[in-house]
């Protein structure tokens, strides 16, 4: 089994109009192009793992998924290239689930199918 931090919180950015995303230092403006959002898939663990008393709602959910290989690949940002061995960071998670999915889930945590987590995993696109 894998088991899957995956973030609830909206970014603080999220509401942020055009406006005022104009108005933001260049610095804060690339961090707003590839800012965490909700249902990003945050890290992945061993099944059984100890989570800490951070990771849970209001901020997280935890996924459980039974018979799941553990693959470090859900963990990484999504890159692009732009050049010969050169990338930039697009997102900083190339997986998500739904936010639908994340909303539905009551808890702190909610064990689903392996069936069930690759109908909703999605990988984000440049």
């Amino acid at each position: 089994m894998a088991e899957f931090l995956i973030k609830a919180k909206a970014h603080w950015m999220d509401n942020l109009t055009q406006q005022q995303v104009s108005a933001l230092p260049p610095l804060l403006q690339s961090t707003y192009a590839i800012r965490s959002q909700k249902g990003d898939i945050i890290c992945v663990r061993p099944d059984g793992w100890t989570w800490g008393n951070a990771e849970v709602r209001p901020d997280y959910i935890v996924v459980k998924i039974p018979g799941l290989v553990l693959d470090k690949d859900y963990e990484y940002p999504l890159l692009e290239e732009v050049g010969v061995d050169e990338y930039e960071v697009r997102a900083k998670r190339k997986w998500c689930i739904p936010e639908a999915a994340v909303n539905a889930v009551v808890g702190n945590s909610v064990t689903i199918t392996n069936m069930a987590f690759n109908t909703l995993k999605v990988l984000k696109t440049v």
